[in-house]
């Protein structure tokens, strides 16, 4: 049986994920429940970065898995997971450029962001008991004032887009997918992932534990590493906050 998105839409709100959780916190929310914005007042991605997003122009939104079948070390597999689906959600509307998913779970048009992703994980004994995945993307804005290379759909395709209706067919995706998916036997996804990181194989810069370096990037590991063969042959697996992309 599809589970269909319950879609809850606020006008303002501190950060959608915080909301998700509050109602999480209060049993008032069910697997599927979809959190919603116009605006975020505390929008944030990753290490408490900020994220930028005019009011009524693109898709701000936190979905609540409950993850039961999980167990804590498989974490990832729900990052990997959202990362596909928004990835090829993405590039089924946008025809001229390919989507790439930066690691861990950025999603780029060339070397342009679009999208990011947060997602927060409450441990219940031996599962997980809830995650919250906070999700946005620029639809319709054109303009930005610090976002340091952002990009929307409308900047690429120069259509506008109606926002509750892109909510809607993505979160019904994503709830799709979750419910098929068997995180024991993730190999399938784990390599969609892999073919769809951003600079997969090429010579880039990077500055890992605060150090400059050229590395080529091999893969991810399960648990979720970025994984760097340097020049001398040597491989890395970093951990989230240790490396930079230059």
């Amino acid at each position: 049986m599809t589970v269909k998105p319950r879609i809850e839409l606020y006008d303002v709100v501190d950060s959608t994920n915080e909301v998700a959780k509050a109602l999480s916190y209060d049993k008032k929310a069910l697997h599927g429940t979809v959190v919603r914005a116009n605006f975020q007042t505390k929008g944030r991605g990753r290490q408490g970065n900020f994220w930028e997003s005019s009011k009524n122009e693109n898709l701000l939104f936190s979905v609540i898995l409950i993850p039961e079948q999980y167990i804590p070390s498989q974490q990832f597999v729900i990052n990997k997971l959202t990362s596909v689906v928004l990835a090829d959600f993405l590039q089924s509307m946008i025809f001229s450029a390919w989507v790439k998913i930066k690691w861990p779970n950025d999603i780029y048009i060339e070397e342009r962001k679009i999208a990011g992703v947060l997602i927060e994980h409450a441990v219940l004994g031996e599962t997980l008991s809830r995650s919250i995945i906070g999700i946005g993307v620029n639809i319709n804005q054109t303009v930005f004032e610090s976002a340091p290379n952002p990009v929307s759909l409308k900047m690429i395709t120069g259509k506008d887009y109606h926002i509750s209706a892109l909510c809607e067919d993505f979160s019904e995706k994503l709830l799709a997918e979750f419910k098929k998916n068997d995180p024991r036997h993730a190999e399938n996804l784990t390599d969609r992932y892999q073919r769809l990181l951003y600079q997969l194989g090429e010579r880039k810069k990077y500055r890992i534990d605060n150090q400059e370096c050229d590395a080529i990037i091999l893969g991810v590991s399960e648990d979720g590493r970025l994984m760097l063969q340097h020049d001398n042959g040597v491989i890395r697996c970093c951990e989230l906050n240790s490396v930079k992309y230059l």
